[in-house]
């Protein structure tokens, strides 16, 4: 039976058949033993064994996912003890990134905000069509807004801001559609604790600098969200996503509750100043009779610099315009 064949066989087939030493009479656990993968092993042997698996790779995704997955499992186990064992194994080692970022996102925020600074720099060296830097920023901004935050940082200290606007576009982007119905709400979430961090970390007047000038073109909805997650400054209404959604199908069935919008909207265009002393205005806009948007424009020191102003990223001139 193939279960019981030698390590040192299954080494051969991993070399010559990477496909066949993957078999589904062949357990993720006997594999991984069998080039070194354990948890007591030693780091470098940890390293070698892993280096080994992914280089050794059967190109089909689906073969090689529940060996992967084993792999992500162990790598978990150190995320809290050895964070930089973890890294290292991804700088070292042809072993896939987003789907660890992806499937296990406490782990990899746990590793990577423990290694900004080093992981940025494997991160902007990344070549090939995934994964992106952009897409790891991004799906890690999904379940960590703080450590995506400190992450883009890390990207601007080494001269790469061009890497960190792309997902910022997207991710409010993202939000936009979210709020319209079109995407998870979870990603309105995401994108108020993204720019709330940057703000933290670095206060309004730097984020005005690297971000430049931003509008958010979107349905009240974000505005909601940056409200709740703003630590310490949740709007006076309390307003959540359900209640949201529900003004907003009320408003477009009735013009009865125009009213209704309009007084969340003066609630929020009160409380908004609180959360960002130098927002801009509030205005709604109408798409359809009653269909309702509201543009916001975080001026002054959140998110606008002076018009027609380039800023300076790392030494690379940057006009930072995200639409």
């Amino acid at each position: 039976m193939i279960q019981t064949i030698p390590d040192s066989l299954l080494l051969r087939l991993l070399d010559v058949r990477p496909s066949t030493a993957r078999v589904g009479e062949v357990q993720p656990e006997q594999l991984l033993n069998a080039v070194g993968i354990a948890f007591g092993a030693s780091p470098d042997a940890l390293v070698k064994g892993i280096a080994l698996l992914a280089e050794n790779n059967s190109g089909n995704f689906a073969i090689d996912a529940p060996f992967d997955v084993a792999v992500y499992e162990l790598l978990d186990g150190f995320a809290a003890s050895d964070p930089d064992l973890v890294l290292r194994v991804f700088r070292e080692t042809n072993l896939r990134l987003l789907p660890w970022v992806i499937g296990h996102a406490k782990e990899a925020a746990m590793v990577l905000g423990a290694n900004l600074d080093r992981f940025a720099v494997l991160l902007v060296a990344l070549d090939g069509p995934e994964p992106t830097p952009e897409r790891i920023i991004r799906q890690l901004a999904y379940s960590d807004g703080e450590t995506a935050a400190g992450l883009m940082l890390a990207i601007l200290d080494v001269g790469r801001g061009d890497v960190m606007t792309g997902p910022l576009n997207t991710i409010v982007y993202d939000a936009y559609w979210s709020g319209l119905g079109a995407g998870p709400t979870s990603r309105l979430d995401s994108a108020g604790a993204l720019l709330i961090a940057l703000r933290d970390i670095v206060g309004e007047n730097r984020t005005a600098g690297f971000i430049g000038e931003v509008s958010l073109i979107t349905c009240p909805v974000l505005i909601a969200a940056i409200s709740r997650l703003s630590t310490g400054h949740g709007t006076s209404r309390h307003w959540n996503y359900s209640q949201a959604r529900h003004l907003e199908r009320k408003t477009v069935a009735s013009s009865n509750h125009l009213s209704q919008s309009s007084e969340w909207l003066h609630h929020l265009a009160r409380d908004i100043p609180s959360i960002f002393p130098h927002a801009g205005q509030i205005r709604t806009l109408y798409r359809a009779p009653h269909s309702m948007f509201t543009v916001i424009t975080f001026a002054g020191a959140i998110l606008r610099p002076k018009p027609n102003t380039p800023v300076s990223l790392a030494g690379q001139p940057f006009s930072g315009a995200l639409y």
